[in-house]
């Protein structure tokens, strides 16, 4: 009988043990082992089942598609880690320059489209077919593993719409503003089938979900200091992320709170803990921090950096008259980050203390002080040359593709609508040669200063605004995500008009010129900064801007010996403080101020 009963215990136990492993468990996922375990898919999958038997049939499914999403254009380890995870799922390969190492984030949605399918073609036994429908740059002709996916296509295309079956589910990747899901319900859906929106990139309610009454089914949203977090039928529930990653919940919803509430929760509440000195081990690490900044800084505090306009307004695009730093500390800058961060020594002491000087000198030239919502750390990144043959230069569509492969963006791209000023700091001279081209930073809209009295708030070439206006429009921030990739697209419309401001300025390096594009070539030490926003608090189209490849001609003397040059920069994002508007009216006028503080400071003319 004991034996019996043991035996009956630990059946219990083990079966006790398998309910997380079989629906993800209760409350948030851990980060970031969630996207390795099957933890996310799983809740997710659990989720979407739940809500389509409370009859729930449009839905929205909202989580970062790839772990460290903010960093996936540099392709970190976790990044990497992740891709080489869904390749065989997926059927493709993981490689440097190959499709899915490129579109990351597009190629995952389609992964976890595939493992939801089977929540809403009923189960193992269902058998509804599933159609996915993106608006993202995936070739869907790369992917050799559907599973239980019966067929794929664009969103609004008449083929897509054509090809839609009876009794069949959608799922919608990256939608687009949710003031069109309703049409692509009525575009793409079946009557009394599910409709799940996936992973839209961005919001235009800047709030938690949706307004359109579509079931938030599974919503995992980063928030300064924390997360919030709902799995249907469960309450939305406020996460605080703790310094050793863990996160505590702080607060449950029965129904959805605003996302100023819950953000105000989470920030005050990390804050009362650091000075109530519940964390008195991190607070010490960042007062010594701060200490030996302020020490290794203090040559630097009375210097006045002088910023010079490069461009007309609209575009406020300016740039320091002489290098912030010198070649060795930026020497040292690439040191740091090439040999993680996470080091210690006297050296990775040096470089945090000049990466504080950065920060205070931004602070300063922008009159925009850092605060608890920005990113902390910039972004490193490095180019490194790709050796072409010379023919490549006089072919402008081939030019393009090797030039600019990852084509122009703007800075509120991937849904960073309050990232309102971008600054560059240079941490590498990359003048071109006979044989060495590229590595500009290139705005192809932008108009050049040529001093006072020049013609603001104009810009000589209609048609190029047009597209990049038309790309905004249509919630384009980048254009490799414009479906339409002819030669007469809106995006590769601009992604030629960088071409031709490369194949100007390489036909006449020294001339001084008054045509439309701006492009600023790395020096070491030299910081530029640009505002990504209008005055209305929209994206501004003359701020699209592509960054160059280095290009190296193979000639016969070099084919047989690397090319050791890099480019190195630091990317710095400014952002409007999410507790210091209450809407849409009143972070524009953030964004004003911001912007004619920078008008009345560095430009002469008043626009």
């Amino acid at each position: 009988m004991k034996i019996l009963l043991l035996c009956l215990l630990s059946t219990i136990s083990l079966c006790h043990g398998l309910v997380p492993f079989l629906d993800g468990g209760k409350g948030m996922p851990k980060m970031y082992d969630c996207y390795f375990n099957d933890q996310l898919s799983k809740q997710a999958a659990t989720a979407i089942s739940k809500a389509i038997s409370a009859g729930k049939m449009n839905i929205q499914v909202e989580f970062p598609p790839v772990p460290n999403v903010e960093e996936v254009k540099f392709g970190t380890p976790l990044n990497q880690m992740f891709g080489k995870k869904i390749a065989p799922d997926l059927k493709m390969k993981y490689l440097p320059g190959s499709n899915l190492s490129r579109n990351l984030i597009a190629y995952s949605n389609v992964y976890w489209a595939k493992r939801f399918a089977g929540a809403l073609k009923g189960g193992a036994l269902g058998g509804k077919p599933i159609g996915v429908l993106s608006a993202e740059q995936v070739d869907f002709t790369d992917i050799l593993n559907m599973g239980d996916l019966s067929r794929s296509g664009k969103i609004f295309t008449d083929k897509a719409r054509k090809e839609g079956r009876n009794g069949e589910a959608i799922i919608c990747i990256n939608p687009g503003g949710e003031e069109t899901w309703p049409r692509l319900v009525s575009a793409h859906g079946q009557p009394n089938c599910p409709f799940v929106v996936m992973n839209n990139s961005y919001s235009t309610s800047y709030d938690l979900g949706n307004k359109k009454g579509f079931e938030e089914a599974y919503y995992l949203k980063r928030i300064s200091k924390g997360f919030v977090f709902r799995s249907f039928p469960g309450p939305w529930e406020a996460y605080l992320e703790k310094p050793d990653g863990t996160v505590e919940l702080l607060a449950s919803y029965k129904t959805k709170p605003l996302l100023r509430e819950v953000s105000e929760l989470v920030r005050e509440t990390s804050f009362k803990r650091l000075h109530d000195g519940l964390y008195k081990q991190q607070l010490y690490m960042v007062e010594n921090v701060c200490l030996e900044r302020t020490t290794a800084g203090s040559d630097r505090s009375d210097e006045t950096i002088q910023m010079t306009p490069l461009s007309c307004p609209p575009l406020l695009l300016l740039q320091s008259s002489s290098p912030i730093l010198s070649s060795e500390q930026c020497a040292a800058l690439i040191e740091y980050f090439n040999h993680n961060t996470a080091t210690e020594g006297a050296a990775h002491d040096y470089a945090k203390s000049l990466l504080g000087d950065v920060h205070d000198i931004i602070d300063k030239v922008t009159n925009c002080p850092r605060h608890d919502d920005e990113t902390k750390l910039p972004r490193y990144v490095r180019y490194y040359p790709r050796l072409i043959n010379e023919e490549i230069l006089f072919d402008s569509k081939r030019l393009n593709d090797v030039l600019l492969p990852d084509g122009c963006h703007v800075d509120t791209n991937n849904g960073k609508l309050f990232r309102h000023i971008t600054a560059i700091l240079y941490l590498t001279d990359n003048a071109s040669d006979n044989c060495n081209f590229g590595g500009g930073t290139t705005f192809p809209l932008a108009m050049p200063w040529i001093g006072e009295g020049a013609a603001a708030d104009k810009v000589n070439d209609n048609a190029l605004l047009s597209s990049a206006t038309r790309l905004l429009e249509r919630k384009i921030h980048h254009t490799k995500a414009d479906s339409d990739q002819s030669a007469i697209s809106d995006g590769r419309r601009l992604e030629m008009a960088c071409v031709n401001s490369f194949n100007r300025d390489q036909a006449n390096k020294n001339a001084s010129h008054n045509t439309m594009g701006v492009r600023v070539m790395p020096q070491a030490g030299k910081l530029i900064f640009f505002h990504n926003i209008n005055d209305d608090g929209m994206p501004d189209a003359t701020s699209f801007h592509g960054g160059e490849e280095l290009i190296n001609i193979l000639a016969d003397e070099q084919s047989n010996r690397s090319v050791g040059r890099t480019k190195d920069i630091l990317v710095f994002f400014k952002e409007i403080s999410i507790g210091s508007f209450s809407d849409m009216n009143s972070f524009a006028d953030c964004v004003a101020k911001a912007r004619q503080w920078t008008i009345q400071t560095y430009y002469s003319c008043k626009t």
